[in-house]
């Protein structure tokens, strides 16, 4: 179930990528293509909870996309919100693990990232626009994390794109 939920992963962020290197930043309204980019994130931490240093490798929350085609769109927003949510909670509890295993204190031992908007109550749709912003700060948080992991992460030369693949 892991190697499955990991390998969708993999897709959706390919299909991320593919946007990104093509110049096209996605319209903030395409709910499939911020699943995506929410699901990237929550990879991502998933990888850093693999090659932190000491740190046990725990399965991050199930973040792959909802089925687009059954929500509807107010249901889609309140999805996509909780994917945000799940995913901010899980960064936290990663940091929060990397600093009692003395990883990058200054990344790690901080305040837990706390937005406003993880108090939205339980089925908050917000609008897209808003959502691309929420995801937006998240993926900052996230990218700042990841990297550093993936520069400390021990290389292997069997792996030609890294220790941290993700596109």
């Amino acid at each position: 179930m892991r190697q499955a939920r990991q390998i969708i992963l993999i897709i959706m962020a390919a299909g991320a990528a593919a946007a990104c290197v093509s110049g096209q930043r996605a319209h903030a309204s395409d709910p499939v293509v911020l699943g995506i980019e929410i699901g990237r994130y929550a990879y991502m931490l998933t990888q850093t909870a693999e090659l932190a240093p000491a740190a046990a490798p725990e399965p991050a929350p199930d973040q792959a996309a909802p089925d687009q085609p059954a929500l509807a769109q107010g249901a889609q927003a309140a999805a996509l919100q909780s994917q945000l949510v799940e995913t901010a909670f899980a960064l936290n509890a990663q940091r929060a693990r990397l600093c009692r295993d003395g990883f990058k204190p200054g990344l790690t031992c901080v305040a837990p990232y706390l937005p406003a908007w993880l108090n939205a109550p339980a089925g908050a749709a917000p609008d897209a626009a808003v959502l691309q912003a929420r995801a937006d700060e998240l993926g900052a948080q996230v990218m700042a994390l990841w990297d550093a992991v993936c520069a400390a992460a021990p290389k292997n030369p069997e792996e030609p794109l890294g220790p941290c693949p993700i596109e």
